[in-house]
């Protein structure tokens, strides 16, 4: 069971403000600059804030990895990467997971074990990877030797 306080631990993310206001905010802030002309109001084109579609807790790009052994997964992601894994993995009938979050710095990622039938396979399952993620961690070198020791964990098995 989840606590129901950890959404109020999650980090605060200021939303965007109503598209209305802020187009209203920006056209009086450039007519006081003298920066811009009056415009009609055809010309104005509003383009979503990310933080009115995308939920708190994610960033508008979350990487979701299909994994084959997801629970290797989540303990190699929070030893080499310090991750913290966010509520409870959901587990399917079978016992494999069928989703899990973790936060590494500030940024989520979502795994899950594969799902032939919808496609959702591994690297293991396809001969390799079909993304890259970009980490950015305070030492490097550091964090590629303890990720080269743990395969995943100290075992002799391939990195999920």
């Amino acid at each position: 069971m989840t606590d129901s306080f950890d959404s109020l631990r999650e980090p605060v993310i200021p939303l965007a403000p109503r598209a209305e206001f802020a187009a209203s905010l920006r056209r009086r802030v450039s007519l006081a600059l003298g920066t811009t002309r009056e415009a009609a109001p055809h010309e104005e084109v509003h383009m979503k804030e990310v933080r009115e579609y995308t939920p708190a807790r994610l960033r508008s790009l979350t990487p979701y990895l299909a994994t084959n052994d997801p629970a290797a997964a989540i303990e190699w992601y929070v030893e080499v990467f310090d991750a913290q894994l966010l509520g409870d993995p959901i587990v399917m009938p079978d016992g494999s997971i069928g989703h899990a979050e973790l936060r590494i710095g500030d940024t989520a990622l979502m795994l899950a074990g594969e799902y032939p039938e919808e496609d959702h396979r591994s690297p293991l399952e396809l001969g390799g990877s079909t993304v890259a993620i970009q980490v950015y961690v305070p030492d490097s070198d550091a964090t590629y030797a303890l990720a080269s020791d743990c395969r995943p964990c100290g075992s002799s098995k391939k990195q999920p």
